[in-house]
């Protein structure tokens, strides 16, 4: 009788352990469910990894937050194009900086797309430069979007030296088939001697015009295109060789005297040289 007792007892103990952990369970699953955040928290442009420095995280929400989708009408191809860009403010005003080669000739027919399905309309072409393939358009104010500032947020003088040295750490974000934005990292590994930099990381077609950042958040240039590879057995798209031009190529003094009047610019140089 005591063993009978004593194994029933086991018994009891058993099955109360089995239905405490059922009920963990379950309670578990519940919580895990009812704790789910909704889609549109995720892909926020802030949801950036907790395992990266604080540094890491602040470069690349710049990144995230200063990149636009960019459609344009071409009659040259009679279809529509997709672009990037970075949305900066200079002076009071904002502007996108993208590629040349993806923009229509009609201002009227670029719009700048956020995620969410909201266009802005392109304002003014303000620089369309074709040799080295960048353009400089006005736009409203993208409430959705944080400007980077320029020129602050550009290397300056002899800083471009170690700003694009060889495996720096660069970020850039963009619209590579239309999806996005979508962020990718990589580093600087080499130079062409028409002035381009060679980053590995990844682009594809839509990438043409987003920012490219290096490991101190300073704007070092926009990516244009994808190296190509020959070999015995044909021709290839590397898609993991981007070919970037450096933001120094850019005009920016060109920029300043078109959208600035000469009393602003007297006070743009003034302040510059009490910063040097």
């Amino acid at each position: 009788m005591k063993k009978f007792l004593k194994i029933l007892g086991i018994f009891c103990l058993l099955s109360n352990l089995i239905l405490l952990a059922g009920w963990a369970t379950y309670k578990n699953t519940f919580e895990i469910q009812r704790d789910v955040p909704a889609f549109t928290e995720i892909k926020k442009t802030n949801n950036i990894s907790v395992r990266l420095s604080l540094e890491q995280k602040a470069i690349i929400q710049k990144s995230r937050e200063s990149a636009v989708h960019i459609i344009s009408y071409s009659f040259r191809i009679n279809g529509v194009t997709s672009l990037s860009g970075t949305y900066f403010t200079a002076f009071g005003k904002y502007y996108v900086l993208t590629v040349m080669h993806g923009l229509g000739n009609n201002c009227g027919f670029t719009k700048v797309v956020i995620d969410e399905g909201k266009f802005y309309d392109c304002k003014e072409y303000i620089t369309v430069n074709v040799i080295d393939d960048y353009a400089i358009i006005e736009v409203e104010k993208i409430e959705e979007r944080t400007p980077i500032r320029i020129p602050s947020d550009l290397p300056k003088n002899k800083e471009w030296l170690k700003d694009v040295s060889t495996l720096t750490k660069v970020y850039h974000t963009g619209y590579p088939n239309n999806m996005g934005p979508l962020t990718f990292d990589g580093k600087i590994v080499g130079y062409a001697d028409d002035e381009y930099i060679y980053i590995d990381s990844f682009a594809w077609s839509g990438s043409s015009g987003s920012g490219v950042f290096n490991d101190r958040g300073k704007l070092i240039g926009y990516v244009l295109a994808l190296d190509i590879g020959i070999s015995e057995y044909g021709v290839d798209i590397l898609e993991n060789i981007v070919v970037v031009v450096p933001a120094s190529v850019i005009d920016w003094d060109h920029f300043f005297k078109t959208v600035l009047n000469i009393d602003e610019l007297k006070n743009l140089y003034s302040l510059e040289k009490r910063n040097k």
